[in-house]
């Protein structure tokens, strides 16, 4: 019934709030853990609050430059916010050191396709389709990129995701 979803989802929202409680009693004692300010930004990105994960995600980042899944985490949360430049700023260094995941493909390939390189796209789509074939995503981006070769036009090609 829909009360269940309500419950399970009310309950996995309070869940959220109390280790952001959690995390930011830890971090006013150890306020330059970057795991712990990575894990507050998890809870903030599952509760929606997308700016703060960001800023906290990025100083997660700023006392361990190194952490790739802190950096692949804020890629997500830009790709949310719709800063398609610093997301594809992340996604490459990922990619540069490493450290991209099958998923980043289609992060990567969504904020192309965003600042119309879908030509640059089409790669990392294309492998994101055929590593990930039930990714939806992956296909509409594909599919989007693809289109856009062949019309270029900004407001010539219009697709809600």
């Amino acid at each position: 019934s829909s009360d269940s979803v309500l419950t399970v989802s009310g309950s996995r929202v309070g869940k959220h709030e109390q280790a952001l409680v959690s995390f930011d009693r830890a971090l006013a004692l150890e306020p330059h853990h970057a795991a712990l300010h990575n894990n507050r930004a998890n809870s903030l990105k599952e509760l929606g609050r997308l700016p703060e994960a960001l800023e906290s995600y990025s100083l997660a980042l700023a006392i361990e430059p190194g952490n790739l899944e802190t950096l692949h985490n804020r890629a997500v949360v830009y790709v949310l916010l719709r800063r398609y430049a610093e997301a594809l700023r992340d996604y490459d260094d990922l990619r540069t050191r490493g450290g991209e995941r099958d998923a980043d493909l289609v992060g990567r390939g969504a904020a192309l396709v965003a600042l119309y390189r879908n030509a640059e796209a089409i790669e990392p789509l294309q492998r994101a389709t055929a590593l990930l074939p039930h990714e939806v995503e992956a296909h509409i981006q594909y599919g989007l990129a693809l289109l856009r070769l062949d019309n270029p036009c900004r407001l010539c090609v219009t697709v809600k995701s």
